[in-house]
C-alpha cells in the first residue's frame, strides 16, 4: 500500500463514540495508512539520528473501554519495543497530525533526559525560541493549550525537568501539530516531507534523552 495522505473520514472516525465501532475502523482504516507512511519515513531516520530506527504501530491492547483519542506509528531505537526509549511519533487525532517526541512516564531513558534537560535548559530554550512551532503538550497555558517554544524558558524547562524526575506519572511530549485543515494532510508526497522536516526540528529534544554512546 502507498501513502497518498489522509482523508476528512479519516478525522472524522475519531468522532465515533463506541469503542466497540471506533476501535476496529480505526485498525482497519488508520492503521495501514500508518504502516504505509512508515515505509517512507523510517528508512531516511538512520540518517537524521545517527543509529538505527524500528517501526513500531500502536495496537492499543490494553484498551477494552476507552477509544483511543489518537493513534500513531512510533519510531526507535530499538526492535523490540519502543515505550522505554526516548522516541518520535506520528499521529492523527481528530484535529490533525501530529509529529512529536515523546517519552513514557516510565521509560527507561527518562531519568537522563530529565537531567539533560536541567544541564541543557539555557541551550534548548534558546532553540524553541527559533522555533515556536514546537508545542509542549505537557506545560499548557491558562486555558488548557499546549505551550508553543517562545514560551518555554530555562525556568519552565528546569522546573519541568525536576517533574520528570520527581513525579512518576510525568511523561514528556513535545511535537509539532499540522491541523487537518491544512491542504497537506492530505498529499503524501508533501506531508511526509513535512515530517521528515518536523523530525529534523525535533532532534535536539530528542538527543538530550539518548545515552551517551548514541549521541
Amino acid at each position: 500500500m502507498s501513502f497518498n495522505g489522509f482523508t476528512q473520514r479519516d478525522f472524522e472516525i475519531f468522532d465515533l463514540p463506541d469503542f466497540s465501532i471506533r476501535m476496529p475502523t480505526l485498525k482497519s482504516e488508520i492503521t495501514p495508512k500508518l504502516k504505509a507512511l512508515a515505509e517512507v519515513i523510517a528508512p531516511q531516520l538512520p540518517e537524521i539520528t545517527g543509529h538505527s530506527m524500528h517501526v513500531h504501530v500502536a495496537a492499543h491492547l490494553r484498551r477494552t473501554v476507552n477509544p483511543p483519542e489518537e493513534t500513531w506509528a512510533a519510531y526507535a531505537r530499538e526492535k523490540r519495543a519502543y515505550k522505554p526509549f526516548v522516541h518520535f511519533r506520528t499521529a492523527i487525532n481528530g484535529n490533525g497530525v501530529k509529529i512529536a517526541c515523546f517519552l513514557e512516564d516510565y521509560a527507561d531513558d527518562k531519568l537522563v533526559f530529565a537531567a539533560n534537560l536541567a544541564k541543557s535548559s539555557s541551550k534548548i530554550a534558546a532553540y524553541l525560541k527559533k522555533h515556536p512551532e514546537i508545542l509542549s503538550y505537557d506545560m499548557m497555558d491558562p486555558y488548557g493549550k499546549p505551550l508553543a517554544g517562545r514560551s518555554l524558558n530555562k525556568k519552565t524547562l528546569v522546573e519541568f525537568s525536576e517533574r520528570l524526575q520527581n513525579t512518576k506519572s510525568q511523561h514528556a511530549s513535545f511535537g509539532i501539530f499540522i491541523p487537518r485543515t491544512n491542504p497537506i494532510v492530505f498529499d503524501g508526497a508533501a506531508l511526509s516531507d513535512e515530517i521528515i522536516a518536523s523530525i529534523k526540528t525535533l532532534m535536539p529534544i530528542y538527543q538530550i534523552g539518548l545515552p551517551k554512546e548514541l549521541k
